[in-house]
């Protein structure tokens, strides 16, 4: 039984004491919402922190990448176009391979417009850099002015080789002969009947245009028809190549035997003489009398032809064009190409069997090979002696003959073996396609 005044004790203090411990939870449920609120204020406030950090990190990566690029500009900008001393230009891709051999290119620079295979020029450490056009006129002529009117080459003193390999006349050369050619003739620009509807008494079915025979001058309306090369310069460089040792095939010699007469039947040497330009590829005794005829009639007595290919008249007009607009000196440009098959056949040969077997004649590799021989003397003088280059052909001395290569200039292993392939005549391919190149 509960003790009365231990009840009555109880009830007194009851009412005093709730409000002092609702007092006290309430201020504990204060402090611990205070708390609460005060780890949230710090979580936030660490994510804004943190935020804002990543923010200034984010900033400070594009700034610096910022920076960067214009670093990277204002030194591009410093450095300017590439210098080039000498350009070698090639038509196709194994002319180029021989010549990259020797040079040995150590940068390519892409060029936008340059034919879809060859779309980079290859420059060594000497400032020689080397391109290839792609064949036929379009090709040659859109690559030169492509890479002469580019920001990224400064041409303004620079030589120009053209080598390439051709047809060659067997009464002035022979298979794998060296030819320097003064005189460029175009022989596309011309009227042509078919040679069976000739009149009597006409040798050939070509006149120039606006002439009424064949054997009338033409007007040279087109202002293309030939090029006249610096003489100081051809001159130069057949002195700078006589001492080059020259390559040749045992093919190359068993078919120059089919031919009766000198220089056909001899050893291949260093010669100069003249050069028509086509897109069209001939061959045989009459469209090659008409081409002799064509180059005495627009550039005199005094040129010679001896060789076809199919892009050198193209090449010179592009060059020509960006010198008119400063870009480059026309006149600094050498040619050298070489006899890779005859384009007259031998006594007892139809005209249509030495045309189609054009690549039996064995001429192909040795002419890859001769054009860098024949070619890199004077692209070593220009390095060698840039200091006189650079102003212009050097006055010739009487060391010339002295210091003429002795020719160690000798060709890799595959400079001097083609592929059964590129012997075998390849008519529809690069390797063998433009060795009679008209």
């Amino acid at each position: 039984m509960i003790d009365p005044r231990l009840l009555a004790a109880t009830l007194l203090i009851l009412p005093l004491s709730l409000p002092a411990q609702a007092d006290a939870q309430k201020a504990g449920q204060d402090k611990d919402a205070g708390a609460a609120q005060k780890t949230e204020a710090q979580a936030t406030d660490g994510a804004t922190s943190t935020d804002e950090s990543s923010d200034e990190t984010t900033s400070t990566s594009a700034e610096e990448r910022a920076d960067e690029e214009v670093a990277g500009e204002k030194k591009a900008a410093d450095e300017g176009p590439r210098h080039v001393r000498a350009m070698v230009i090639t038509t196709f891709g194994p002319e180029r391979k021989v010549w990259a051999e020797k040079l040995a290119p150590t940068q390519d620079i892409k060029v936008p417009g340059l034919h879809g295979a060859f779309g980079s020029v290859s420059c060594n450490d000497d400032d020689v850099c080397l391109m290839t056009t792609g064949k036929g006129y379009a090709n040659a002529a859109t690559s030169i002015s492509t890479l002469a009117f580019s920001p990224e080459f400064d041409l303004s003193d620079s030589w120009f080789l053209i080598s390439g390999v051709a047809s060659i006349d067997p009464h002035q050369g022979t298979l794998g002969t060296p030819t320097w050619p003064r005189y460029l003739v175009d022989f596309g620009i011309q009227w042509e009947l078919d040679a069976r509807d000739i009149p009597e008494g006409w040798t050939t079915g070509y006149l120039s245009i606006n002439t009424h025979t064949p054997t009338q001058d033409p007007h040279q309306e087109y202002g293309t028809e030939f090029y006249h090369l610096d003489d100081a310069l051809v001159d130069r460089a057949v002195a700078l190549s006589k001492g080059a040792e020259l390559a040749d095939s045992d093919s190359a010699a068993a078919y120059r035997k089919h031919y009766d007469h000198a220089p056909a039947n001899e050893a291949p040497s260093v010669i100069q003489c003249d050069s028509v330009s086509s897109d069209t590829w001939w061959y045989g005794n009459r469209l090659a009398d008409r081409a002799s005829q064509l180059g005495k009639q627009v550039a005199g007595d005094k040129a010679s032809i001896c060789t076809g290919q199919q892009e050198d008249n193209a090449i010179l007009t592009a060059l020509k064009r960006a010198d008119e607009a400063g870009r480059l000196q026309r006149e600094r440009t050498a040619v050298v190409r070489v006899g890779a098959s005859f384009n007259r056949p031998y006594e007892g040969l139809a005209d249509a069997d030495g045309l189609i077997g054009y690549a039996k004649q064995g001429g192909y590799t040795p002419a890859l090979t001769n054009m860098v021989r024949a070619g890199y003397p004077l692209i070593s003088a220009i390095v060698d002696d840039w200091d006189e280059w650079q102003e212009g052909v050097p006055e010739k001395t009487s060391d010339d003959a002295r210091d003429q290569p002795s020719s160690d200039d000798r060709a890799s292993s595959s400079e001097q073996e083609a592929t059964a392939d590129d012997q075998k005549g390849d008519a529809g391919n690069d390797s063998g396609e433009d060795s009679a190149s008209n």
